[in-house]
């Protein structure tokens, strides 16, 4: 953690921006209502205080906010930058994870370890509103309902940029860095598209993993600038895309595109292939369509 706290500080310097750290004295921000409301859960907490603290300091005359989760590494320093001068953007998500079959998992979304305002923003107010609301209004039995969650469904609706330079590590994407497993780093650059040069290490999680195997991946990491990962774009690495922000769209998750014409027509193809061809052509459309519903790689 301490070492991920001294990679934002120092990008903090290369950039010239003003750091600042944030102890648990955050939490106060969100008031004793919100606080009984979603009782010790420490992320729910963080996901209204951080937007405090972000309307708070632009309140206060800055000119940017950018926030960076303690569990955030930087490990290209210098090729990180935040190129959004009006407005704000959350980061991309590409979460990558190994089911209990041993398959590699894919979905898309986006994250809220790392965001930043361009000055203040009427969303800000709308945010912070949403997920009082929320807290007051519902029975919170997991953080995602105020965090995530919550973003990747207004994403569509509010139409916000992303960021793409900083990803978020599961647990079995660090693994698979420490251990040197391709086929789940190849699986991360695919779903991502773009270079990572932080990214959210997930350490709240762990996943079972040894202080030994997280040092191994961050050196990993460093040590490559980020190419143990970015290898494996497309088109020659992370010297290939540019782009460090990624236009309003509506990202959408891959596991949520359920209705779409292609979807509905290998359901349909699907249906009628069970009654007049093959068994082997069946499963192939059967496959097409789990594809089109989510990415699963088969272990190698």
């Amino acid at each position: 953690m301490q070492r991920c706290l001294d990679s934002v500080r120092s990008w903090s310097a290369l950039q010239g921006y003003e750091y600042e750290f944030m102890d648990d004295r955050i939490f106060d921000l969100c008031g004793a209502e919100y606080l009984a409301g979603v009782g010790d859960n420490k992320r729910s907490i963080t996901n209204l205080a951080r937007l405090e603290l972000a309307r708070t300091r632009l309140a206060q005359g800055w000119e940017r906010v950018v926030w960076l989760d303690a569990d955030t590494f930087v490990f290209a320093p210098d090729r990180l930058t935040i190129d959004v001068t009006k407005g704000y953007a959350f980061a991309k998500e590409a979460w990558v994870w190994i089911d209990p079959q041993g398959r590699t998992m894919t979905e898309q979304g986006v994250h809220n370890a790392a965001f930043v305002f361009a000055g203040h923003h009427p969303d800000l107010d709308l945010l912070i509103h949403a997920i009082r609301h929320i807290v007051s209004t519902r029975r919170i039995h997991a953080s995602y309902q105020v965090g995530t969650k919550l973003l990747v469904g207004l994403q569509y609706s509010l139409d916000f940029p992303v960021l793409t330079n900083i990803g978020m590590f599961s647990p079995d994407v660090m693994s698979a860095i420490a251990l040197g497993q391709a086929p789940v780093l190849a699986a991360l650059a695919r779903a991502s598209g773009y270079p990572s040069f932080a990214a959210n290490l997930c350490l709240s999680l762990n996943g079972g993993m040894t202080r030994e195997m997280i040092r191994t991946a961050m050196d990993r990491l460093e040590t490559s600038r980020g190419q143990v990962v970015n290898q494996y774009l497309g088109g020659g690495g992370s010297d290939s895309v540019a782009a460090t922000v990624m236009p309003a769209r509506g990202l959408v998750s891959q596991s949520f595109q359920l209705d779409s014409p292609l979807w509905l027509l290998t359901r349909s193809a699907r249906l009628l292939a069970v009654k007049l061809l093959p068994a082997s052509v069946a499963r192939m459309l059967r496959m097409a369509q789990a594809h089109l519903t989510r990415e699963v790689i088969s272990p190698q």
